[in-house]
């Protein structure tokens, strides 16, 4: 019932609202024996119940409007407040109000529980990152070792391969214990995919219906990896968004690296944006995934509407490894 409600489309209130207006001086007119009502009487009617047309959006205020125009009609001996109507009203003004703050709990218990999710996937993927540096430390270590008397040049860059794998390898670690990580995230992952792969993301948007036109610059090819698959991951939410509010909508994505940071902007033309971040019925792990992984970083964000219509996801992620 709750998704029902939320589901109602603003033209419900409006409608709502106009009925009850009718309905008020319908009964104005028959409390008045059929006297013709005075502007006085209307003005207090149409106070009372058109604040209706509020009662989702700004509750508070509506109901705070009717229960106004009530008291000083009662006040005032005003007829319209003495019939049915003003206590139907007054049931769904505080029936609204209590609602709100229903509502307001149920998406802060939504969103927590999305940021947790989106931390212990973030997590996981990270694992792997750390597993991978380990694993090939290993393996430089072993073949150091077995170079290190009959060829010490050789054996000398293997070393500062494995100082420069380690030291990436322990910023990642610091990142992932930063996190939570569920019992059951032991389960191994497919490769991860990095900003290498854009072409290949932007090209399952065009096939979903989402024309993509994708500008790169820099090289994307030497980022440390959690960065890399953070990046991706952000690109990635960013074109769901854009096939899940404003399919078919032109989508421009610009990737930048300019050797501190890494510039990713997702900018689509459709004409849905204002329903994104403060979608009531599923504010979605979208834009809370892309905050936790640029808050991961020590980056910056920002996600909303734009101004001749459509929505902007930038984000920029520096290099460093510094986290927030």
């Amino acid at each position: 019932m709750a998704r029902v409600r939320r589901r109602l489309p603003p033209t419900f209130d409006i409608v709502l609202a106009v009925v009850f207006a009718a309905l008020a001086l319908a009964e104005l007119e028959f409390e008045g024996d059929g006297d013709a009502s005075t502007p006085t009487e209307v003005v207090f009617a149409l106070a009372m119940t058109l604040p209706l047309a509020w009662r989702r959006t700004r509750p508070v205020p509506a109901a705070a409007v009717a229960i106004a125009a009530m008291a000083a009609g009662l006040l005032a001996g005003i007829p319209v407040t003495e019939g049915f109507v003003p206590l139907l009203v007054f049931g769904i003004v505080i029936y609204a109000v209590a609602r709100a703050d229903v509502l307001e709990d149920e998406l802060d218990e939504h969103t927590e529980r999305a940021t947790l999710e989106e931390r212990e996937r973030i997590a996981r993927e990270l694992h792997d990152v750390v597993a991978h540096r380990l694993s090939t430390i290993a393996v430089q270590a072993g073949a150091g070792q077995h170079v290190l008397h009959e060829d010490p040049e050789r054996a000398r860059a293997t070393f500062e391969a494995i100082d420069e794998t380690a030291r990436s390898g322990l910023t990642e670690m610091r990142h992932a214990l930063g996190l939570l990580r569920s019992a059951d995230a032991g389960a191994a992952l497919a490769p991860q995919p990095s900003l290498r792969d854009v072409e290949r993301l932007a090209e399952e948007s065009r096939a979903a219906g989402v024309p993509v036109e994708l500008t790169v610059r820099g090289d994307t090819g030497a980022l440390p990896a959690g960065v890399d698959l953070s990046a991706y991951r952000i690109l990635q939410e960013a074109l769901t968004n854009v096939r899940r509010h404003a399919a078919g909508a032109a989508t421009t994505v610009d990737v930048t690296v300019d050797g501190r940071l890494v510039r990713l902007r997702v900018a689509d033309a459709g004409a849905g944006a204002s329903a994104r971040p403060g979608d009531t019925e599923d504010p979605g792990h979208g834009l809370v995934g892309i905050r936790e992984r640029v808050a991961l970083y020590g980056g910056s964000l920002e996600a909303g509407p734009l101004p001749g219509g459509g929505f902007l996801v930038a984000a920029t992620l520096p290099l460093n490894g510094s986290a927030a």
